[in-house]
């Protein structure tokens, strides 16, 4: 490989990762939103697939890393796949420890990056060969994903049922785009949900609080004392496997192994079922939630990674 492009993925590489450490930090961001623009800009200025690659997967790392910063701290998803981890984040605030939430959520990312990226091209190499195959029964995967997600809840009826309307509704949005003429009907029109699982939480609290007799009702904490605390221990370039238990490492590769072969499901939703399948056993919310969120973020971090790597 030519030095100059090598150069130019390093480059790149810290670019995307000072960039979207700054990003990842500001609450509610979506991570297809803030990353495809850029990476899209970058594909125009005929810029070399190989640093455009090195680019997206140091954006999409640094951007992973840091949004379990605004769940840890204030309960505010710092992208739409954090938005699962808000209430195990909030048991550790509650435990004062958000300092262990932060620790293993970025744990958890680590590990799901390092096991993400070779078993996406490993999955890329086996599935390759059936791609178009695949592409044909496109609609029909994603429709027994769904269903089988709905069968995972506890209300298995509820969630089977509401698939239907809520496939009427993306195709009633879609023919109302057709039938006002804003695109031509031989345009396929994609409707996105996922900045709604940010920004509609946030939405409802606030106009929530807009209402002075559930207002009076919220209970008044006073004063809080905020504390830093650092051992010893911690000092150093923190070591994911240190931190995580050998159960939170187990089950944060397992997560971030099946996120890897469940990419073309909902992340939020695998995300969500695995986490929950793993933790429910464990009867301390705080080693429960500890479990949680390392499980959970290695899932969606390798999900993320292997799903836009894909597509």
């Amino acid at each position: 490989m030519d030095m100059i492009i090598i150069l130019q993925m390093v480059l790149a590489s810290i670019s995307g990762a000072v960039l979207y450490t700054i990003i990842g930090i500001a609450p509610g961001t979506d991570e297809t939103a803030v990353l495809a623009p850029v990476t899209i800009a970058l594909a125009l200025l005929g810029v070399s697939p190989y640093v455009i690659l090195a680019f997206f997967i140091a954006a999409i790392v640094a951007k992973k890393l840091t949004d379990s910063i605004p769940v840890a701290i204030a309960g505010i998803p710092g992208g739409v796949m954090a938005a699962p981890m808000v209430e195990h984040a909030m048991v550790l605030k509650a435990h004062g420890v958000p300092d262990v939430s932060i620790k293993k959520m970025t744990s958890g990312s680590v590990i799901g990056t390092l096991i993400s990226i070779p078993a996406s091209f490993l999955v890329a190499n086996l599935i390759l060969p059936y791609a178009d195959k695949i592409s044909e029964h496109a609609g029909l995967i994603f429709f027994l994903g769904a269903i089988f997600l709905a069968l995972m809840t506890k209300n298995k009826i509820l969630s089977l049922a509401i698939i239907i309307p809520f496939a009427l509704l993306i195709q009633g949005l879609r023919h109302l785009y057709w039938g006002l003429e804003v695109v031509p009907p031989d345009v396929t029109v994609f409707v996105s949900f996922f900045l709604g699982i940010t920004i509609g939480p946030i939405a409802f609290t606030l106009f929530r609080l807009l209402n002075k007799e559930y207002l009076n009702k919220l209970p008044r904490l006073g004063d809080k004392e905020i504390t830093l605390k650092q051992s010893d221990k911690e000092k150093g370039v923190p070591n994911p496997f240190k931190i995580l238990t050998k159960k939170e490492t187990a089950s944060s590769a397992f997560g971030s192994i099946l996120g890897s072969v469940t990419f073309f499901l909902t992340p939020v939703g695998m995300t969500v079922f695995l986490g929950e399948a793993l933790t429910r056993h464990i009867k301390d919310p705080v080693a429960r939630a500890s479990r949680a969120i390392a499980t959970m973020d290695g899932l969606t971090n390798a999900s993320y990674i292997s799903g836009r790597l894909f597509r």
